[in-house]
């Protein structure tokens, strides 16, 4: 991740933007090739250095010759190439019980030579270094191989140096995401694979958001789904075909807190935030609004963002929206694999479902349950780390009417009580620890199970 010190952000009146990293006309193919070629001396830098202390490749990264203007991006590119590599794990105890025990037997020695016997530092090392069968070069490595410039450097990145440069566009504007206190997107994208991979993306990350369906550009309802329209509007169900197949324009609105709205600032929900960002870059179209804190002072500014369909950064390796994939929750997948193995009436798969109350937002289940006997369907949405007032507005999406029941798993955390929705509702609230129990689902599923 860049900090903000290699970002290259223009600021006027009250408004944020970052600088385009390549002019548009004919001096742009001559600056890519002057970056490109930048990024690729700064991979070639770390590949030339495998099994060399970090000291010795931070020295080689600092060698290399740019122009002025270009020392914030060289920054970036050194840093975000220098992420992609792998050292040795510190030492940590172990070199220091190493020091401890030669130091100490360096002091015996010391008080123990005499005008017969010298002291002698190379032979206090030799016999140390018999004793842990290594040579005396080798001990001395080790002795400070828990400092992080020892650290050896055993693999370089595997990136290009197109990708590479790809990278820190992105960088720059997660780093100014670490500074939010909100984010408002408007997200639009034909493929409902790739808006279930953004909203499952906010989930895992346990992003606190807000999801609201918009109307098509043209001005009509836009559901994902192959069912006729009126059947959408009527039951607030989008559902997603299998292969995330091409359908009319769908446009959501999300509303995201930053880290720093937080009643303590969070550096993991700031990274969180960040690292949602390729999944929007997936979209067919976004444009990002976020107010953050700005600069030495804090500055409350403006910072604004719009783009689209980069499908390769997001994870869609083969640059297709069919590659990704609906991202996973540890608590989440252990249920659906206990649901897995038991032979039961309800049967458990991901969730492609988003579900839309007019007026009320939308919201995203994690899990679909389907009864083998009856075909009676219920969902279950995983709540993260959200609000007190998210769960509420579940309880409203309830009370609304889905076309299907809910189940709403809060963590406990939270404090909000089971007993907040009323037994005659299509809905039940689970409230958790830390995992999810596979009995207290399967209860609530019976109690919700009303064939016919």
């Amino acid at each position: 991740m860049l900090t903000a010190d290699m970002v290259r952000a223009r600021r006027k009146g009250d408004t944020l933007t970052l600088a385009p990293l390549i002019p548009a006309g004919p001096k742009g193919e001559l600056v890519r090739a002057e970056l490109l070629a930048l990024a690729e001396r700064t991979l070639a830098a770390l590949r030339e250095r495998v099994g060399h202390v970090r000291e010795d490749v931070d020295a080689a990264l600092g060698g290399l010759v740019v122009r002025a203007a270009l020392k914030k991006v060289a920054a970036g590119l050194a840093k975000l190439a220098l992420d992609a590599c792998e050292f040795d794990a510190d030492a940590g105890d172990d070199a220091r019980s190493l020091r401890s025990e030669l130091f100490a037997e360096a002091a015996a020695a010391r008080m123990a030579a005499s005008s017969q016997q010298d002291f002698s530092e190379a032979r206090v090392l030799a016999a140390c270094a018999a004793r842990h069968g290594c040579s005396p070069a080798e001990l001395r490595a080790r002795l400070y191989a828990d400092l992080r410039g020892q650290n050896v450097l055993r693999s370089g990145p595997a990136m290009s140096a197109a990708h590479l440069l790809d990278a820190y566009e992105l960088g720059q504007a997660q780093a100014v995401l670490l500074r939010a206190t909100e984010v408002r997107v408007i997200v639009s994208d034909t493929h409902a694979q790739t808006l279930r991979y953004l909203f499952q993306k906010l989930k895992f990350h346990g992003l606190l958001h807000e999801i609201t369906a918009l109307p098509a550009v043209d001005g009509t309802d836009a559901p994902t789904s192959e069912a006729p329209r009126k059947t959408a509007r009527k039951r607030g169900k989008t559902s997603a075909p299998k292969g995330g197949a091409a359908l009319a324009a769908t446009r959501y609105a999300i509303t995201l807190s930053g880290p720093l709205s937080l009643f303590q600032a969070s550096t993991k929900y700031g990274l969180a935030l960040a690292l949602t960002l390729p999944a929007l870059r997936a979209c067919a179209s976004f444009e990002l609004e976020a107010d953050v804190l700005w600069g030495p002072n804090r500055d409350r500014l403006r910072f604004t963002l719009s783009g689209g369909r980069d499908l390769l950064l997001a994870g869609g390796g083969d640059g297709s929206a069919e590659a990704l994939a609906p991202a996973g929750r540890p608590e989440v997948d252990a249920l659906l694999e206990a649901f897995t193995k038991l032979d039961g009436p309800w049967q458990a798969a991901r969730s492609g479902e988003v579900l839309n109350v007019p007026g009320l937002g939308v919201c995203v289940p994690d899990l679909t349950f389907t009864h083998r006997d009856t075909g009676h369907v219920t969902h279950l949405e995983v709540l993260g780390f959200w609000s007190r007032d998210a769960v509420f507005r579940r309880v409203e999406l309830i009370e609304a009417g889905l076309d299907a029941p809910m189940i709403i798993a809060v963590p406990a955390r939270l404090r909000v009580s089971e007993e907040v929705l009323d037994d005659d509702l299509p809905g039940a609230l689970y409230v958790f620890k830390s995992v999810l129990s596979r009995k207290a689902i399967l209860e609530r599923l019976d109690a919700l199970h009303r064939p016919g």
